[in-house]
C-alpha cells in the first residue's frame, strides 16, 4: 500500500454517528466499535483517501471527520428499488484503489472487478435459505455471490469466526481463500465470579440485540405469556433498538406488559454487568436470521449468567447442550418456556453452565483479529501474504478438529 492509495470501506453502520457519540463520552453501543473505528483511522496517514460509505445512516451526510476519515452516510439503501445504485455512484466518484466490503453484495464485487479495484470481502454473516419459492431465489442469489467470490480477482474472503466461515465454504467459496476472524474481547469471564442457582421468586431474563421477530424477541414475550408460572412470573429486559413500539403492543395484547421492560440501546460497558445481574441470557434467533457469532454470546459467557439459546445452525456448530448453553428449538415459545423451567429447576445444571462459561469463552475467541486481517491485506508484502496463508479455513479446521476430539462433538439434546 502506498501513500496514493484510496481506501474505501462499505458497511451498514453509521461511522459518523458512532464517532460523535464516542467523542462525546457516551461510550460504545456495540462491542469493538471503538476498535474497528481505530483500525480505519490509523490508515489515514498512510493513504491519500480513507472513506467509509454507510448504507443505513441515521442522518444522510458527507463529512470529513477530525480523524481525517471521510464518512458518507446514505439513506437506508434497502428502501430503494436498486439498493446498491447509490453506493456505486459514490464509488464512481471516490475512485478507490482498495475496497473493503463488509456486507455481502455481488453488485459491488462486480463493480470492483470491472474497475480493477482490489477488493476484500470481510463479512460477519451466515447465509440462511428461506422456505418455499423464496428459498429458490436465495439459492440462485447465493450461487451468484459464491461465483463472484471465487473469481481470481478476489484473493481473500473473511467471515466472522469458524462456523460462519464454514458457511461460505458450504456455498461453494474456495476454502483456501476464506479467513475466519474475530474482534478483541473485553470483558472476559475473569471479570465475574461463577453464579449459583437463583433463589425462589421471579426470575430475571435479558435479551441484548436488534429488537425484531427474527432475533426472537416476540417469541420470548410469547413464552412469558404461554406459561405464567415460569420462574414464578419471570421479568424480561430487552436491550437494543428496533421495533420497540410493536413489541410493547404485543406484550400488552398478551397481558405481560408489566413484566417486559425496553431500555433501548445501552453503552457497551453496561451490558455484561446487566447480564450478570440477570438470571438467564436469551439469544433466541430464528434460523432465517443471518447470524455470524453474536457478541452477546461472548458477553453472556463473560457475565457467567447461563445462556438459553436457539438451535440456529451457527450456534449448534459451536456449543454443547447442558454443558455450554441450554438449547431451545427456534420459534417455539412453549418449548422455550419449558427449557427455562428446566434451567431454574436444576441447580446443578445452572451452576455448571455458569462455571463452564470460562472454557466456552476461550474456545470461541478466535485469535485472528479483524484489524490484523485488513492491515495485512492492505500492505500485501511477502510476510503479510505468508501470515494470511497461515490463517485460512483449512488450517483452522485442523486445529478445531483437535479441540473437538478433546472435548466431544457439540450437539443439541432434548
Amino acid at each position: 500500500m502506498s501513500d496514493t492509495a484510496r481506501i474505501v470501506f462499505v458497511q451498514t453502520g453509521d461511522f459518523r454517528a458512532a464517532y460523535e457519540r464516542i467523542s462525546a463520552g457516551m461510550g460504545e453501543t456495540y462491542h469493538a466499535q471503538t476498535y474497528s473505528m481505530e483500525v480505519v483511522e490509523r490508515l489515514v496517514p498512510q493513504a491519500a483517501v480513507v472513506a467509509v460509505i454507510c448504507t443505513c445512516a441515521e442522518i444522510p451526510h458527507d463529512k470529513t471527520l477530525p480523524s481525517g476519515v471521510r464518512s458518507i452516510g446514505l439513506d437506508d439503501i434497502w428502501k430503494q428499488k436498486r439498493p446498491f445504485a447509490s453506493v456505486i455512484a459514490q464509488l464512481d466518484a471516490l475512485e478507490p484503489t482498495h475496497l473493503i466490503l463488509r456486507s455481502p453484495s455481488r453488485s459491488l464485487l462486480t463493480w470492483a472487478r470491472q474497475h480493477g479495484v482490489r477488493v476484500l470481502p470481510s463479512f460477519a454473516d451466515s447465509f440462511m435459505l428461506r422456505r418455499g419459492l423464496r428459498g429458490w431465489i436465495d439459492r440462485w442469489r447465493l450461487r451468484q455471490l459464491a461465483s463472484e467470490l471465487n473469481r481470481p480477482e478476489v484473493g481473500r474472503v473473511g467471515n466472522h469466526n469458524i462456523a460462519a466461515a464454514e458457511g461460505l465454504a458450504t456455498l461453494g467459496v474456495a476454502a483456501e481463500k476464506i479467513i475466519p476472524w474475530d474482534w478483541p474481547r473485553s470483558p472476559t469471564p475473569a471479570d465475574f465470579s461463577p453464579k449459583t442457582a437463583p433463589a425462589a421468586g421471579p426470575k430475571r431474563l435479558i435479551f441484548v440485540g436488534a429488537v425484531s421477530e427474527a432475533k426472537g424477541v416476540g417469541d420470548i414475550i410469547r413464552a412469558l405469556a404461554a406459561d405464567p408460572r415460569m420462574g414464578d412470573g419471570a421479568t424480561f429486559k430487552v436491550v437494543g433498538g428496533g421495533d420497540i413500539e410493536g413489541f410493547q403492543a404485543l406484550a400488552r395484547s398478551l397481558g405481560v406488559a408489566k413484566r417486559v421492560t425496553f431500555t433501548g440501546r445501552l453503552p457497551h460497558a453496561e451490558i455484561a454487568p446487566a447480564m450478570h445481574a440477570a438470571d438467564a441470557v436469551l439469544v433466541y434467533s430464528r434460523h432465517q436470521y443471518g447470524e455470524g457469532l453474536p457478541g452477546t454470546i461472548y458477553l453472556g459467557f463473560a457475565s457467567r449468567t447461563p445462556i438459553v439459546i436457539s438451535d440456529h445452525p451457527m450456534f449448534v456448530a459451536y456449543f454443547r447442550d447442558r454443558e455450554d448453553v441450554l438449547f431451545a428449538p427456534e420459534h417455539a415459545p412453549d418449548q422455550l418456556a419449558a427449557r427455562l423451567r428446566v434451567l431454574f429447576d436444576d441447580p446443578a445444571l445452572y451452576e455448571r453452565l455458569s462455571r463452564n462459561g470460562d472454557s466456552a469463552f476461550v474456545r470461541i475467541a478466535h485469535p485472528v483479529l479483524w484489524g490484523d486481517f485488513v492491515e495485512c491485506w492492505l500492505r500485501n508484502g511477502p510476510e503479510d501474504c505468508a501470515w494470511l496463508d497461515a490463517q485460512t479455513l483449512p488450517k483452522w479446521r485442523a486445529m478445531q478438529l483437535k479441540m473437538t476430539d478433546a472435548m466431544g462433538t457439540p450437539e443439541t439434546q432434548s
